[in-house]
């Protein structure tokens, strides 16, 4: 009787396994439901020609082009709230931007970045699973439909629109591995002492915000990476313009975002391809109503950017432009952004009118950083362009808030240097404020202020305070505390260290705590060496004479400090004359 009870309940489950199937819903034992692409209903074509549709040998859907549509119908038996998911194939030819499709769930349209949209050689597995929406109440019935996104057609003859397979729904909050690497997201603590961390940045643009050289990497995915709990959504394609002649402009695209999201920031690409393509320049509107600007030239889109933005998500915005090529066109639109800047009272990047990246165009050094002349590779997001977004950005997101920062300093061996901790945008006044500063290296430090203050080292770390007696307001950029380093004796090596500055509590004459941001600095050490002296311990010693014996032999490499060191009667070369002249000198000693 027992077999007979489990062999029924067995065939029910089969049964109930079957049914499912049969209506197109798959659902696995983390409670994944498929919607699988061979059961989508596709319309539209590719490159004008071919048809959008399943492919049964691959088992995708492929040909997607501007307008195409893929519906997949939610299934029977389906009533909840879920994440959406999609699986998404990579680029045949090359990436090209980040937002190859709208979305509609019921009708309700909007468009969501695949951040790690790439090129098909570049990682390891073809398809990705990717979100496509959070928290949706879904009934058997509901459609949820692609839409390809304009821009991915290059001159009728080539696409770069991926290909897509089934959709995935999951209970709300399921952990879902992401990317074509099949990756858990890691959930991340926002640092209430950093301006950047767990704020939403949205980025809109073209090829540079995309990293077109990059892999599709940009300054938006170092930003993300460097500061904890930063989203930073890319909605951007290659080769679409400012200026709104189609559908994938950026004024166009920009109605397409998501108007629910809590945006802190709206970063605007002021895009070359409108340089390029010689579009109209237009004028500065005397007024600030966004219907009355003219979108078909570069100033009219810009502000009316600025306006739907600022209407829309109620943040502030912000333009940037690329470093310096030469292009008198674009040269006008920098010049335009700046007149915008002064009507709206925008945020800019200007790093077209850099002198000191200027003055590098097309050396070795430039070459390094970029891939041509609009396009940085990684190493020119992360290295040349990204300090300068650290900056504006953290300007940006302070706003009038008040913070604390300690100034970056440079020292030696030999010498004694100070930086400042100070307040700023301190208008409504504080009267006790309690920090803490962490140096890497064991430095003779000495902390100062010209206010009562007490000072305790522990563990690596000062924790300092500074109070008025009275509880009196200290208001105004005001410079707390002073750090004094002595490296008359010490010697440490050269290099950059971080002086991490952390706020405890503050209160301002009430009582009331206070809550701000804290920038660390940078601690440079440049040690000036000794002629002779290229072990760079500031002696001379026979190890010295060793060394550059080994550098005369190409046993090891000298770095540009020990080069200077070793060319001991400074002739400009180093060879056995040094040698001889520092072992005089040794013999002296």
């Amino acid at each position: 009787m027992k077999k007979a009870k489990k062999l029924l309940a067995f065939v029910l489950a089969f049964a109930m396994l079957a049914a499912m199937a049969a209506a197109g819903m798959a659902l696995a034992a983390d409670g994944e439901i498929t919607l699988p692409a061979a059961e989508a209903v596709c319309t539209g074509k590719a490159l004008g020609r071919t048809d959008t549709a399943y492919n049964t040998r691959n088992g995708n859907i492929a040909n997607i082009g501007p307008d195409s549509t893929i519906t997949y119908t939610v299934p029977e038996e389906v009533s909840g709230t879920y994440d959406i998911y999609l699986e998404v194939g990579k680029a045949n030819m090359m990436a090209w931007g980040s937002t190859p499709f709208y979305v509609s769930i019921n009708g309700d349209e909007y468009t969501t970045p695949i951040i790690q949209y790439l090129a098909r050689s570049t990682t390891v597995n073809a398809y990705g699973t990717f979100a496509l929406r959070t928290g949706v109440e879904l009934k058997a019935g509901d459609q949820i439909t692609l839409i390809g996104v304009n821009g991915f057609e290059m001159n009728g003859r080539m696409s770069m629109m991926p290909t897509v397979r089934d959709v995935k729904l999951y209970p709300a909050g399921t952990k879902v591995a992401l990317g074509y690497n099949e990756e858990f997201p890691v959930q991340e603590t926002a640092d209430p002492c950093d301006p950047l961390s767990g704020k939403t940045i949205i980025w809109l643009g073209s090829s540079v915000t995309y990293g077109q050289q990059a892999s599709g990497y940009s300054m938006a995915d170092l930003i993300a990476e460097t500061h904890a709990a930063t989203y930073c959504p890319k909605y951007a394609i290659s080769g679409t313009t400012l200026v709104d002649e189609t559908t994938s402009s950026y004024v166009s695209r920009m109605k397409h975002i998501d108007k629910d999201i809590d945006a802190d920031l709206f970063v605007v690409q002021l895009s070359t391809n409108d340089a390029t393509n010689n579009k109209p320049l237009g004028q500065l509107a005397e007024g600030f109503d966004k219907d009355t600007f003219d979108t078909l030239t570069v100033y009219g889109a810009m502000e009316y950017i600025i306006a739907y933005a600022q209407e829309t998500w109620g943040c502030p915005v912000m333009f940037y432009s690329g470093s310096y090529y030469e292009s008198e066109a674009y040269g006008k639109m920098v010049e335009a952004m700046h007149a915008i800047q002064e009507k709206w009272g925008i945020k800019c990047v200007d790093l077209y009118c850099v002198d000191e990246m200027t003055e590098m165009y097309n050396n070795a050094q430039w070459k390094a950083y970029m891939a041509d002349g609009i396009h940085p590779r990684k190493i020119g997001y992360v290295e040349w362009w990204g300090p300068y977004f650290e900056e504006a950005l953290t300007d940006a997101v302070i706003g009038d808030q008040h913070y604390i920062e300690i100034d970056d300093v440079t020292t030696r061996h030999g010498e004694v240097s100070t930086t400042d901790i100070t307040i700023r945008n301190n208008e409504k006044g504080v009267s006790t404020y309690r920090l803490k500063l962490k140096v890497d290296l064991d430095l003779d430090i000495t902390i100062s202020s010209q206010y009562d203050f007490e000072c305790n080292k522990k563990n690596g770390e000062y924790l300092m305070i500074f109070y008025t007696p009275d509880a009196s307001l200290v208001t105004g950029d005001t410079v707390l505390f002073t750090v004094t380093i002595d490296m008359t004796e010490d010697v440490f090596p050269d290099g950059e260290y971080p002086l991490d500055i952390t706020w405890i509590d503050s209160t301002t004459a009430d009582d009331a705590r206070t809550a701000p941001y804290a920038l660390d600095g940078v601690l440079t050490i440049d040690n000036h060496y000794p002629l002779g002296d290229v072990t760079k311990d500031f002696e001379i010693t026979n190890a010295d004479l060793i060394l550059i014996a080994r550098y005369l032999v190409d046993l090891v490499q000298f770095d540009e400090k020990q080069m200077i060191a070793a060319d001991y009667n400074q002739d400009g070369t180093i060879d056995n004359k040094d040698l001889v002249l520092i072992s005089r000198a040794l013999v002296k000693a």
